[in-house]
């Protein structure tokens, strides 16, 4: 079972029928964002342009489901992709990743505030010790602490609370 801060977020028949039922879908990127990227590489090593592609575009985003609730992973992925995604999350979301370490370059409001999930669903910052770029952007923090989530800060190996953000 999930257990951030010692607090059950499923009961143990909801997480003995998740890993029954589990399985991946990646949601993003999409084709037509590999081609765009393409093409901006392909001009910049041919020199016949000045745009950065933003590889960050191709950061994935994965929710692992059973047929009723999930856990989404947003890696670095750009607001872009979370407009897509808006309103197309089939389940109830029970542990979320906030995207790209908490930078406001990559929250889309309208995604995170009409997901549906548990209440007060953990919502994970994935950050460091020392925080390069200063992230999470304290923006995020707020807005996502706003809506009602549970923060958390994931370091590798496991999850600290009560958020040292707010």
């Amino acid at each position: 079972m999930l257990y951030p801060n010692k607090r059950k977020i499923i009961s143990e028949a909801e997480f003995k029928t998740f890993l029954e039922t589990i399985h991946l879908s990646f949601l993003a990127p999409d084709g037509i964002i590999y081609r765009k990227i393409a093409k901006q590489i392909s001009r910049k090593v041919n020199k016949k342009s000045l745009t950065v592609a933003d590889i960050n575009r191709l950061s994935t985003i994965v929710l692992i489901q059973s047929s009723e609730k999930g856990i989404l992973l947003t890696s670095d992925a750009p607001k872009v992709c979370f407009r897509i995604l808006k309103g197309k999350i089939p389940v109830e979301i029970f542990l979320a990743q906030i995207p790209h370490h908490g930078s406001i370059e990559n929250y889309y409001e309208l995604f995170w505030s009409n997901l549906s999930r548990i209440e007060k669903c953990p919502a994970i910052f994935s950050v460091g010790d020392e925080p390069k770029d200063k992230l999470p952007n304290r923006e995020t923090v707020e807005a996502i602490d706003k809506l009602d989530y549970d923060i958390h800060a994931g370091k590798i190996g496991h999850i600290d609370h009560p958020s040292p953000f707010l």
